[in-house]
């Protein structure tokens, strides 16, 4: 697998694992299949256990998947939250149909995080709007890379009219992109959380002196071992 990895205590994988919304993808390999599961990340209990949906793919057949569900076989779970992939070894303390077909699982011990980014990311805290033809966008690019950036906003109703896949013009004053210039963008995930949406953007194309700064800039920053 290409990108760089890192490992997390317990402590660190509760704090990652809030940013997980209920409904989100996961994969899963279980030992006695070939094949990679999808399911769906339902809760956790810290320190206790994780709950995911009933699994499914690969063309295989309810039954086929219902025979490995046995409690102790081991599972290999897989979360992509922010660009990274989240894994851990567990296995499978419940299977149950009632009152849905619900996965119970370890919590892990240690987990590694993958970063599968093309280009590595760094944080930032730079001034931003994104004008979509819905709605106007206001908040702070998080994180920034070659290739795309991350824009904070705090979470509004106007916000639930902005979908993955739309496009929109990007101003930041700290990319030097004012008196009218933008960069095209195309808003590539969301994410949501209590007081705040999180928007995945991905840059459709770059002026040459901007994505110069842009690399500048980050190869500061890794000179301050900030990159994430």
């Amino acid at each position: 697998m290409s990108g760089w990895a890192s490992e997390w205590s317990v402590t660190d994988f509760i704090k990652i694992i809030n940013g997980i919304q209920c409904g989100d993808k996961v994969f899963l390999n279980v030992h006695g299949l070939q094949t990679k599961l999808k399911a769906h990340f339902i809760g956790a209990y810290r320190k206790a256990y994780i709950i995911v949906s009933m699994p499914a793919g690969g063309g295989l057949q309810p039954a086929e998947i219902y025979s490995t569900l046995y409690n102790g076989n081991a599972v290999a779970l897989y979360i992509l939250i922010n660009g990274s992939l989240l894994a851990f070894n567990c296995h499978i303390i419940r299977f149950t149909m009632d009152p849905a077909p619900l996965v119970f699982l370890s919590f892990p011990t240690k987990c590694q995080t993958v970063n599968i980014r093309k280009h590595r990311r760094v944080r930032c805290l730079f001034d931003a709007k994104a004008f979509t033809p819905e709605v106007l966008l206001d908040g702070f690019i998080a994180d920034i890379s070659v290739d795309g950036c991350s824009l904070l906003c705090r979470r509004s109703r106007e916000l639930s009219l902005v979908a993955a896949g739309m496009t929109a013009r990007l101003e930041s004053p700290q990319l030097g992109t004012v008196s009218g210039q933008s960069v095209n963008v195309k808003i590539r995930c969301i994410q949501e959380a209590d007081s705040s949406c999180r928007f995945g953007m991905q840059f459709a194309d770059m002026p040459e002196s901007l994505g110069q700064s842009i690399k500048d800039y980050i190869a500061k920053a890794h000179s301050f071992e900030i990159a994430c």
